[in-house]
């Protein structure tokens, strides 16, 4: 009992004390925690902020997130959250049957639970019309709109029971894509093409682990994608060839972006994964085409991959049509600084991609701005 008893005690000293250190010294190299954590710095002591209470509550804050192990308490409070009660964090994971994990935003959405606007996806789907129209009679700049798959519509069947508590409804994607086809607007629907080949597929089209496509379902429809621009440009595209398969149980780049952001001790098992190697061959005197890309992270795993620096000869990534990234630049601009026009005009191709096609807002904005700045002062 002695010996429990001095146990307990060194043991509660160890807890007071070694954290302590840690935040003087930095003893261990702490692994920083992935995802969007802001680190709160000291706050500076003055009158007023003692008076309002403003630099108590920064210094409680600062504390905190300096206090030493505390991203190993999250990943241990994570892990046996996860581990014992099933609760994943944070809480905009869903562990859905089969344990694969699914997001409730994209749960809602693709299961037409959240409302959608039916006059103002109307609207749009007129305004793309026009600029479909005008752009390539008048610019010869092709606009094309990329509906990425998303992992619920994909394997329902992995939905919790809870989340079925009624009828699905009508989703913004749903809406936007019959409405696009019914106005004839270029579009590529990955969303059932995905879902075509599921029973086919020889590899995994998504991840266990994730809510984007597998690098190998990004390459298919890449290649998918070229060889629509090619028949509908009658110019010729570069095209892909993958050569060998790699199989892995460990996941790369996004194929495991929900896991990496539950911020576990261990990460959760994966079936095999295949990573293709591909080469990308020309055609004799073709010429590259420059590219506007204006979407959500879907278009990364084509990036990533290199087939976009490689099959374009210049090009522009507008992430949610907020941030700017060039090609071969790390670095990001607003897209509020730039010319829109400008812009337009210096591409040969448009892409509009998202997943559920922005569940009706295809280019988040694009199409509005790019709208107004034509509609004011050219024939649409």
């Amino acid at each position: 009992m002695d010996v429990f008893k001095k146990f307990l005690v060194i043991f509660s000293c160890l807890l007071i004390t070694l954290p302590a250190l840690q935040t003087e010294f930095q003893v261990v190299q702490s692994k920083p925690l992935n995802g969007a954590y802001r680190f709160t710095p000291a706050p500076f002591l003055t009158f007023k902020t003692w008076m309002n209470g403003e630099f108590q509550q920064q210094y409680l804050l600062h504390f905190h997130d300096s206090s030493g192990f505390k991203n190993e308490g999250v990943r241990l409070h994570n892990q046996l959250d996860f581990t014992i009660f099933r609760v994943p964090n944070p809480a905009t994971v869903v562990i859905g049957n089969q344990d694969h994990l699914l997001t409730s935003e994209y749960i809602t959405a693709s299961l037409g639970y959240d409302h959608i606007n039916k006059g103002a996806i109307d609207q749009r789907v007129y305004k793309l019309k026009k600029l479909q129209h005008f752009f390539w009679n008048k610019k010869k700049i092709f606009l094309l709109v990329i509906v990425a798959p998303d992992k619920v519509s994909f394997s329902p069947e992995d939905i919790p029971d809870r989340y079925l508590f009624r009828k699905p409804g009508l989703s913004g994607r749903d809406y936007l894509i019959e409405k696009c086809t019914a106005s004839g607007i270029h579009l590529i629907d990955f969303n059932t093409w995905f879902r075509q080949m599921k029973d086919t597929s020889r590899f995994l089209l998504f991840p266990t682990t994730g809510v984007h496509w597998t690098l190998y379902g990004a390459t298919l429809a890449a290649d998918s994608t070229l060889k629509y621009l090619e028949k509908m440009l009658q110019e010729p595209m570069p095209e892909i060839k993958i050569n060998t398969i790699e199989l892995s149980e460990k996941p790369r780049q996004f194929d495991d972006d929900v896991n990496w952001m539950m911020n576990l001790i261990c990460d959760i098992k994966h079936p095999p994964l295949a990573y293709p190697k591909f080469e990308i061959t020309f055609h004799p005197n073709e010429k590259k085409q420059n590219a506007l890309f204006v979407g959500d992270s879907f278009f990364w795993a084509w990036y990533d991959q290199g087939i976009i620096g490689r099959v374009f000869d210049n090009s522009e990534f507008w992430y949610y049509n907020k941030k700017i990234f060039n090609k071969g630049d790390a670095r990001s601009i607003s897209t509020a600084t730039v010319d829109i026009k400008k812009a337009i005009e210096r591409q040969n191709i448009i892409v509009l991609i998202q997943v559920g096609g922005g569940w009706g807002n295809p280019g988040a904005g694009f199409i509005d701005r790019a709208y107004d700045a034509y509609s004011s002062n050219e024939n649409l």
